[in-house]
């Protein structure tokens, strides 16, 4: 039959015309194809291996990173996980030689820990430490009572009890909310009615609810960003790691998110990680900050505090602080830096004047620069001239960018009457005075 195509069905057909005993044994054949087909595609082979390996002696399962498919755990460590509602305490020290970094730091247990830093500054680095997907070269990791990280021990990712969001929700398209929420229960072995009433209450918690059953592929940015949330914390996890979480995101979605995790974290007690570059999220959500630069903690505390007072140059560029940097300058009882003609000064004596390698950078809040169309004469305070460089009007304050030599630029916020009697505008000359007293010393490193 030239030009005809035989399936097997096709070939079943014609060999009943001639040999019945071939065709009952082809049908025979082509049925038990369909039903190995159907085996491999359609077994819970996740759960079946999860039923399995419970029957292990002295092995349980634990929380792991959301998609994982499945964790082994001490029986006694994972137990004591779950049970305490204070969440695991978190202390990571070490090196990582390649990177240069060398860090001590811990997280509270229960609470959010953000973490922030410039770009290279070891953030992502503490983060993989704890998720396990990245190994230090010396010291030790811990996560509870459990070491995970030492010379002699090195727990996996999936079998950490840790949960990231980052940027991406790397949600599954192919699947409903409802089923991507679902499935780190699912792979953990927890039956299926169970997993998906458990994945209900999460969606609920975050408020989508109602997109249980419509596609992950469907979502927008910001619904995205809460299935992940909903995700992660469907199963408890030791520790969640939010890398991120909302810097995809725009800003009617990230007040959602944040809106979102700030309720969720508060009611599960779960030792969070944050890392972010946004101060108001850290607020918004931290009860500590840690501050990272060139691979090292440079400074730590309750983010308010930090952000009062900060001891190093990357919080004081958070908190919205003037920064000025150069070789440092002694005087009785101060330290400075040269502007043009005239210098900037601090009362403080705790950077070593007459070092020539000492750079310091002095750091003062915009409240502190007076302004005047004359030389002011006091003392201790700095009088430097300058130019009136721009003018931002905010309700009954103003806020002034004022040019001084050599590139070196403050701002000042005044009200709105103190700036209107000065009479002056953009491109005028003018003088900026800082009292000594409100200007703090800070030494930079070699090399920054």
């Amino acid at each position: 039959m030239q030009g005809v195509t035989r399936t097997m069905p096709l070939q079943i057909y014609l060999a009943r015309e001639s040999d019945a005993d071939l065709a009952l044994a082809l049908g025979v054949v082509l049925l038990g194809v369909a039903a190995l087909v159907v085996a491999l595609t359609e077994t819970p082979w996740g759960r079946l291996a999860a039923l399995i390996r419970s029957t292990r002696p002295g092995r349980t399962f634990a929380s792991e990173a959301a998609g994982a498919p499945y964790v082994d755990a001490p029986a006694d460590t994972a137990a004591a996980s779950r049970e305490s509602d204070a969440g695991a305490d978190v202390r990571v020290t070490g090196t990582i030689t390649e990177r240069g970094w060398n860090v001590d730091a811990s997280l509270r247990p229960g609470l959010v820990t953000a973490i922030v830093g410039h770009n290279g500054a070891g953030k992502s680095t503490l983060a993989q430490v704890i998720a396990g997907t990245l190994r230090l070269d010396e010291g030790s990791a811990r996560i509870g009572e459990r070491v995970v990280d030492d010379a002699e021990t090195f727990v996996p990712a999936r079998r950490r009890g840790v949960a990231m969001v980052s940027q991406a929700p790397r949600i599954f398209t192919h699947m409903s909310v409802l089923a991507n929420v679902a499935f780190p229960l699912r792979v953990r072995g927890v039956g299926r009615a169970q997993a998906r009433a458990t994945a209900t209450d999460q969606l609920r918690a975050v408020g989508i609810a109602d997109l249980a059953h419509r596609r992950a592929s469907d979502l927008s940015g910001g619904q995205a960003a809460r299935v992940a949330i909903a995700r992660a914390l469907a199963f408890r996890p030791d520790v969640l790691i939010l890398d991120e979480p909302t810097a995809a995101l725009d800003v009617e979605a990230t007040a959602l998110v944040s809106a979102v995790l700030r309720e969720r974290l508060s009611q599960s007690g779960i030792t969070t990680l944050l890392v972010s570059h946004d101060i108001a999220e850290v607020l918004a959500l931290a009860s500590r900050m840690i501050v990272m630069g060139d691979g090292r903690v440079v400074e730590e505390g309750e983010p308010a505090r930090i952000l009062a007072s900060p001891s190093s140059v990357f919080a004081a560029r958070l908190a919205g602080l003037n920064i000025v940097t150069g070789e440092a300058i002694g005087g009785p009882g101060m330290v400075g830096v040269r502007v043009g003609e005239g210098a900037l000064w601090a009362a403080c004596d705790s950077v070593a004047p007459g070092e020539e390698s000492a750079r310091v950078a002095l750091t003062f809040p915009p409240e502190a620069v007076a302004l005047s169309r004359e030389e002011a004469h006091a003392s201790p305070r700095s009088v430097l001239p300058g130019v009136v460089a721009g003018i931002d009007v905010d309700g009954s304050l103003v806020s002034v960018r004022v040019a001084l030599a050599e590139g070196v630029s403050v701002s000042a916020r005044v009200t709105g009457s103190a700036w209107s009697e000065l009479g002056l505008g953009v491109g005028d000359r003018l003088w900026a005075s800082v009292k000594a007293t409100q200007v703090r010393a800070i030494p930079i490193a070699p090399g920054s």
